[in-house]
């Protein structure tokens, strides 16, 4: 990388090593804002897919050598903006989904997205490491191109409007992926449970005077709460999405697991019993249920 990319396009920030001086490193947040450690990883532990300090502007020079070609032949150059394959329209849930269709607007080429949009053509690329989160989209005529580096587990939730303000598009790869914008319901609920708690903000969301909100992002505003510690906040909310979703064994499976996080073993049990009535085929269930009760788990 040093050597091929790095070097060549004076992208003098950039490596696999962490600087030296922990300021020049921005810190990760949580759901919450707090500060995530994250440990520098070393020798072979640090990992080439997910491990690159830069800035925007160094990997802005990246992208603007994408853009351009260089240092690739004409050929190949053409064939990493062309697509290889269509992708489905249930984005991350297509394995598990019955006869998805695909996109006509995504389409992966070599190792970028590619997305059709309302001024062209367009390769884009999202990173996301939890506490830090990553944007760039490019347009290929004329050649703009928008880079977001945030470092927060909310960091993605306001690219959409930038993206529109700096390029004047829609970036329909964000809406394949499944991000919510900041304004979504769920992120409001989020806010009004970090500020107030859990009861007060979802006794309004019972209410009727907010959107409903979808099963998995319910399911995974419980699990952000739980990785903060926020148990009984957590444990609100995924008894909610039960409530909201009674015949999904999910969301009984992640009841109990936050249950089972905050030490209330009973109720933990209760859940995954529940869950796996629902779905017998629910192995970390069942598994949890042998674990929890001290049983063995029946052999498949």
């Amino acid at each position: 990388m040093k050597r091929t990319v790095l070097d060549p396009l004076a992208m003098t920030s950039s490596g696999y090593t962490a600087p030296a001086d922990p300021a020049r490193s921005a810190s990760p947040h949580d759901i919450a804002g707090a500060p995530i450690a994250t440990p520098q990883p070393a020798g072979r532990t640090r990992n080439p897919a997910a491990g690159l300090y830069t800035t925007a502007a160094d990997y802005a020079r990246f992208v603007i050598a994408v853009q351009r070609g260089t240092g690739l032949s004409p050929a190949a150059h053409a064939r990493m903006l062309t697509a290889q394959i269509q992708v489905t329209d249930a984005g991350p849930e297509s394995i598990g989904r019955r006869d998805p269709e695909l996109r006509r607007d995504l389409a992966w080429g070599l190792g970028w997205g590619l997305a059709t949009t309302t001024a062209g053509a367009a390769f884009w690329h999202w990173g996301d490491n939890g506490g830090t989160k990553a944007l760039i989209v490019a347009l290929e005529q004329p050649r703009l191109a928008v880079i977001v580096f945030a470092n927060s587990v909310n960091g993605l939730s306001i690219t959409r409007d930038i993206v529109a303000t700096a390029l004047g598009i829609a970036q329909p790869g964000l809406d394949w992926l499944g991000y919510e914008a900041y304004d979504a319901p769920v992120r409001v609920l989020a806010r009004a449970i970090r500020a107030h708690g859990a009861a007060p903000a979802l006794a309004d969301y019972r209410s009727g005077r907010s959107a409903r909100i979808p099963e998995p992002d319910l399911n995974r505003l419980g699990y952000q709460l739980a990785g903060i510690r926020r148990m009984s906040d957590a444990i609100a909310v995924l008894a909610q999405n039960v409530a909201d979703h009674p015949a999904s064994a999910n969301t009984y499976d992640s009841l109990a697991e936050v249950y089972d996080q905050a030490g209330e073993r009973d109720k933990a049990i209760a859940n995954y019993r529940r869950s796996v009535a629902l779905d017998p085929s629910n192995t970390h269930g069942v598994t949890e249920l042998a674990r929890l009760t001290g049983s063995a788990a029946p052999t498949p």
